[in-house]
């Protein structure tokens, strides 16, 4: 489980557009909680009937949007705002279970708006669904900040109390954790004197909760750590910030073998990485890089219209006249976006930004790293460019599975994310609920033509002789998986989390009420 602790996991991950459980109940039970609304009559409107609940009878979400209350009672406009809004604009309306909401807290009845189905494989089908503070949305999607430490760690057998073990990825520049020396590799022992390995009691994991994902920005956090190479442990003390996220990280360009490869590491396709990226692909243009490798093994997504202009980038004219994302809504909208009221249109490789024309190395083919932690956007860049015939070669893990986005909706200071579209590329291709998974032998739509590798936390991202760098490497000189390449195995899984409500006294409850396989942030 891969935690982003500075910046909510999965969020700008799951956003991929730049436009911006449970108690039974009377199935049939009318709700009337006597609550004077303070609107009047209009057009003919039954205000009686519409602040009850009755079972599939709904009205719109615009009768109820903007009555808020901090008492569970008063709540229950809140939660018909969310019942109606959902079965306007969920992809999968049909397969929500309408029960009566005075069964359900605000919380636990948004968790319920959701379906229950399952994937091929058995995982859940939509993982995407959560909710966040408004103001803290603002400020992340705004100002690329987060309250937290810098810290990005992955959580191995995260179910298990004997050998649980807990390894930093990777650290953001200039943040707590890295002024204190805190590197990828590093393991945490305990966090205020609560074992990592061993925490199982309810006080333990919630000690562990609230260390790891503080709320404000002032707290101070004790954490005992193992750097990589050391056999002694040390303690730091970490104080909260307002971390600045980096999005786009070491550029480089290596000689491998007469060719020139460039690298860039791509963590969140959040507003800011549009400069950053476009100054990457002017280095790497000018150095005249051939091949290209794109790590975005981290990457929980973001904004759609960025993973579009960097598809630009890698492919140029392959992209003329082509489809990057064709989106679709629920059967109730076949022909408009529901949120913008506007027709339906393909979303084209965007070549321009702010009316510059953007740079392109106009490559044939890119090697991307990847692993359950890449998400959303980071999978339409796969999908996109495959869609068009830019040879994709895969290393890492399976993709965290999520051809879905939607468009943060803010009530009552709570901004919700339910999953109301989904993407194809130009061929018409957006199967992959499972994610796209590196094979040798590829036979399913989703296999994508490469070698499956353990993330190697061993070595220093960018470092060659890291393994998916080195492996990806290997390939682009002989044209095929090293002898000796790693299988990723399941005691590696990585799964990125965002903070959230609704934590149990078992480990795995530590990840958010909305979890993203694989990455899954706070993309952000």
């Amino acid at each position: 489980m891969c935690l982003n602790l500075s910046f909510k996991a999965g969020l700008l991950a799951f956003m991929l557009l730049s436009l911006s459980a449970c108690n039974s109940g009377g199935s049939d039970e009318v709700v009337d909680l006597g609550l004077d609304s303070g609107r009047s009559e209009e057009g003919g409107i039954d205000w009686e009937t519409i602040d009850t609940w009755k079972a599939d009878v709904f009205y719109s979400s615009g009768y109820y949007s903007g009555y808020c209350s901090a008492d569970n009672w008063g709540a229950f406009y809140e939660k018909m705002w969310l019942r109606a809004w959902s079965d306007e604009t969920y992809l999968w309306y049909d397969e929500i279970h309408d029960e009566n909401p005075k069964y359900y807290s605000l919380v636990d009845y948004f968790t319920h708006l959701k379906t229950d189905a399952v994937t091929a494989t058995g995982n859940d089908k939509d993982q995407y669904h959560f909710s966040m503070d408004s103001y803290e949305y603002f400020i992340l999607s705004n100002y690329g900040e987060d309250v937290g430490y810098g810290l990005n760690v992955l959580i191995q057998n995260e179910s298990s109390t004997t050998d649980r073990a807990t390894t930093v990825s990777y650290v953001e520049p200039n943040s707590p954790a890295s002024l204190l020396g805190i590197q990828r590799g590093a393991s945490i022992v305990t966090i205020d004197g609560v074992s990592m390995q061993y925490a199982s009691t309810t006080a333990e994991l919630e000690a562990l909760r609230n260390g790891m994902f503080p709320s404000t920005s002032g707290k101070s956090t004790e954490f005992e750590i193992l750097d990589q190479g050391s056999s002694q442990t040390r303690t730091v003390t970490l104080t909260s910030q307002y971390v600045e996220i980096n999005p786009v990280l070491n550029t480089k360009v290596v000689d491998n073998g007469g060719t020139k490869v460039g690298y860039l590491q791509f963590n969140s396709h959040m507003a800011s990485a549009e400069s950053l990226l476009i100054d990457s692909i002017e280095e790497l243009k000018a150095q005249q890089v051939t091949e290209l490798v794109l790590n975005v093994r981290y990457n929980g997504g973001g904004l759609l219209s960025i993973a579009s202009q960097l598809s630009y980038m890698l492919a140029g004219t392959k992209t003329v006249g082509k489809v990057f994302e064709q989106l679709t809504f629920n059967d109730k909208y076949p022909t408009i976006n529901p949120i913008t009221g506007d027709a339906l249109e393909p979303i084209s490789f965007i070549n321009t930004a702010e009316g510059v024309q953007l740079p392109t190395l106009n490559l044939d083919r890119v090697y991307v790293l990847t692993t359950q932690d890449t998400c959303s956007a980071s999978e339409s860049i796969i999908n996109g460019l495959r869609g068009i015939d830019v040879e994709v070669i895969q290393i890492g893990a399976a993709t965290c599975g999520k051809p879905y986005g939607f468009y943060p909706t803010n009530n009552c200071d709570i901004t919700y994310f339910t999953v109301q579209f989904k993407g194809a590329n130009h061929k018409g291709f957006g199967d992959y609920a499972d994610g796209f998974s590196p094979s040798q032998t590829p036979t399913l739509d989703s296999d994508v033509l490469g070698c499956p590798v353990m993330d190697d936390l061993t070595k220093m991202l960018g470092n060659t002789s890291e393994s998916m760098f080195a492996t990806a490497l290997h390939h682009q000189k002989y044209g095929a998986c090293p002898v000796t390449i790693n299988a990723f195995g399941q005691s590696s899984n990585s799964v990125s989390i965002k903070r959230n409500e609704g934590y149990g006294s078992n480990f795995n409850d530590l990840r958010p009420a909305a979890l993203v396989r694989g990455n899954k942030i706070i993309n952000p």
